[in-house]
């Protein structure tokens, strides 16, 4: 069935937002409402006193956004980690007191509800760097899945009748390609979860490899820090489906080393968020998965990758005859709660709270110092400031807060009354730190204006 990936946007009205200082007025105009699977664009004008030499431009961008380039009136455009970054060095800033750049969004077909889009102005003046954070904005995203969850009547459809199979998540041993790339195929059995469920893949991928989607079966994939996510805003309505995705060596070592792979199946269920082992296994029963690689012109059975092997080989004879004495060892997976990640993502936050939380962030450092530093006149922080470890930084938050709400009206208050100009809200999940936009997502909380 041909899938529409553009649809004509469905515009309420523009977000159209102001912020002002002395130096500079930003205007920035973007759609109120969009279907999910369709572009829209985002218009900034700048009218600006007294900055010549350098500006910088970032716009966050949550989960299922793709920024591309429009027109960037001279910056080095660049989207990298869920933000668009418009950068102009000195001498390419437009000589005009008024301008008005432009770029473009894709919205992922899975999404739905409201998002919000955030970042920050940067400039120097008189030597002295300025940093003006953008009013966040509000979008609506329309689900292409709304018309078949109702009926005639506009009332939603509910089914009586549940599948009470186990909820499993099954990696099969991957496997080398003709190309030699390595295959990974993972079959997810979803039991009695509903399709318009919350879930999460995960899967912490070895050094010197990058990874490529092959099939997200609706999800959205990303690869970030070593990490692996699909992540689903309505989980597909089939009882077992299929996520498959290839892992291709960037580094003369990688393909000379068995790779190991770790990874959880996260979901919500009765309001709270559990999470199970992917498990791997050298042999997988199941006719999809079998049509699958049939599809692909995949050969597992032949090309399976010997669990002890400490190289990678195309030779057929030699991956059969090592497979034959070695046992699987590659079962250990990770669960949401730091078990096994890799060292880069490791989130150590002492005493973590369980279910979602919100703190504020007010600080990182790659050198430690006491969270009571911040406590100097300097800053004006009277909040405990609690520190943790989290990619290789040392992280300072402060507050904890249940309601993403009230975290957010807290960062403000930490803008409006102390020198810290940066802060923002960070997300956890059992101390765990996630984007805010899958908290909001697990806690089905509602956005506001």
């Amino acid at each position: 069935m041909t899938k529409y990936l553009l649809i004509v946007i469905n515009i309420i009205g523009f977000i159209f937002v102001s912020l002002v200082n002395d130096d500079v007025v930003i205007e920035i105009d973007a759609p109120e409402q969009v279907n999910a699977g369709s572009d829209f664009t985002v218009r900034v004008t700048i009218k600006k006193t007294n900055i010549e030499r350098f500006a910088r431009f970032i716009q966050e961008m949550p989960i299922g956004f793709t920024a591309s380039e429009g027109d960037s009136k001279n910056a080095m455009f660049s989207f990298k980690d869920q933000k668009a970054k418009f950068l102009w060095i000195p001498g390419s800033l437009p000589e005009e007191d008024e301008f008005t750049f432009t770029y473009k969004i894709h919205v992922d077909e899975q999404m739905y509800g409201k998002v919000e889009i955030g970042g920050q102005f940067i400039y120097i003046k008189e030597n002295d760097r300025v940093t003006l954070d953008l009013t966040p904005k509000i979008i609506t995203i329309i689900s292409n899945n709304i018309a078949a969850n109702t009926d005639s009547l506009g009332n939603p459809i509910i089914n009586s009748q549940h599948d009470t199979a186990t909820i499993s998540c099954t990696r099969q041993k991957p496997f080398l390609n003709d190309k030699g790339e390595l295959i990974v195929n993972i079959l997810v059995n979803k039991g009695n979860l509903q399709k318009d469920k919350f879930a999460k893949i995960q899967e912490q991928i070895p050094d010197g490899y990058t990874a490529e989607n092959i099939e997200n079966n609706g999800g959205i994939f990303t690869v970030q820090n070593n990490t692996v996510k699909y992540l689903w805003m309505n989980l597909p309505p089939e009882q077992e489906f299929i996520v498959s995705y290839k892992l291709k060596p960037i580094t003369p070592d990688a393909a000379t080393k068995m790779p190991e792979i770790n990874g959880s199946f996260s979901y919500v269920e009765n309001e709270k968020t559990l999470s199970i082992n992917v498990k791997e296994q050298q042999t997988i029963k199941s006719d999809i998965l079998t049509a699958f690689n049939n599809q692909h012109n995949f050969v597992p059975a032949t090309d399976t990758i010997p669990a002890n092997d400490t190289t990678l080989t195309t030779s057929t004879n030699n991956l059969a005859d090592n497979d034959a004495n070695n046992k699987n060892t590659n079962n250990t997976s990770v669960t949401d709660n730091n078990t096994n990640k890799s060292e880069n993502n490791v989130t150590n936050v002492p005493n973590p709270e369980k279910g979602v939380n919100y703190s504020i962030q007010i600080c990182a450092l790659k050198k430690y110092r006491s969270p009571n530093y911040f406590h100097r006149k300097y800053y004006k922080i009277t909040d405990k400031v609690k520190l943790e470890n989290h990619q290789h930084l040392n992280k300072y938050t402060i507050g904890s807060f249940n309601v993403y709400k009230d975290a957010r009206d807290y960062r403000v208050k930490i803008w409006n009354t102390t020198p810290v100009k940066d802060a923002f809200v960070a997300a956890y999940n059992n101390g765990t730190r996630i984007t805010v936009q899958e908290a909001l997502m697990i806690s089905s909380q509602k956005w506001y204006q």
